[in-house]
């Protein structure tokens, strides 16, 4: 039987023999220090509990019973309403005024999917809605308002006002638009019931990485701080880096402006708006 035993194995059993008692102490040695170190650590981990029950205990305490106060919470989270500033009534033509009004949403995190405004002039109601991007400005207009003289007082509210949190900026889609060579003129009007009419052109280039089945677009043209004039007008399939030249007319108005507010807008929270 010894004649299948290898010359290396006969060695590695002697070898064994010989230092099995030292092997059998490394090993009694090692589980020693092992258990040594587990049961510092764990007479450590007890002492140090024991030494801060008292102070966990107390902190444990006043924290259930420390009064929350829930208003405080929400108002402090909560979305502020819109910020209202110019309201005015431009007059038209033929007894008809256009109602304006500069209005702000001042939230970083809270658009307005949707909201009802309220112009109230003299007592007359008119009605319309709107949406606000996280911090936009913009302008609610209502062209071709009959009124029996430019009211005194003229006032913009708001109801139904339906908030969106939007908690990853990033995500949302952020329109561009670059407006060049812009030029307003007095033209012929296409009916005779006024000597001249107003003309203003634009190119408006869609600057952003989207196309847009929409784009609102609302003129305003002022001199001295006071609005002169008004227009709005939606225009269709705007492809994105593209450029298309826009125009606004005015038929019966003969407008002399020093300063022009074009503003484009998408409402981005609609997916539907994006091609």
């Amino acid at each position: 039987m010894l004649d299948n035993i290898s010359d290396k194995q006969l060695k590695w059993g002697y070898w064994w023999v010989l230092h099995r008692a030292a092997m059998h102490r490394l090993v009694v040695v090692i589980l020693s220090l092992f258990a040594f170190v587990f049961c510092g650590y764990a007479l450590w981990q007890i002492t140090d509990w024991l030494a801060n029950r008292q102070a966990e205990e107390e902190a444990m305490r006043q924290l259930v019973n420390q009064n929350i106060n829930i208003e405080e919470y929400r108002r402090t989270n909560s979305p502020s309403a819109p910020e209202v500033h110019t309201v005015t009534a431009v007059p038209a033509a033929n007894g008809l005024y256009d109602l304006i009004a500069e209005v702000k949403n001042p939230n970083i995190k809270w658009a307005i999917t949707d909201s009802t405004f309220t112009f109230t002039a003299e007592g007359q109601i008119v009605q319309g809605s709107a949406y606000f991007l996280p911090l936009e400005e913009k302008y609610l207009v209502k062209l071709g308002v009959a009124l029996r003289t430019r009211p005194q007082q003229l006032t913009l509210t708001f109801d139904n006002i339906n908030w969106k949190r939007i908690r990853d900026l990033t995500k949302l889609t952020v329109p561009t638009f670059n407006i060049t060579d812009q030029q307003i003129e007095q033209v012929t009007p296409a009916e005779a019931t006024s000597p001249t009419a107003t003309k203003l052109t634009f190119n408006l280039e869609n600057s952003s990485p989207d196309s847009f089945w929409q784009v609102g677009l609302t003129a305003i043209l002022s001199r001295s701080g006071s609005i002169q004039a008004v227009g709005q007008q939606v225009i269709a399939n705007v492809e994105s880096k593209t450029t298309r030249q826009v125009e606004f007319y005015w038929p019966e108005s003969v407008i002399v402006a020093d300063n022009l507010i074009i503003k484009p807008e998408v409402n981005v929270l609609d997916p539907r708006v994006l091609k």
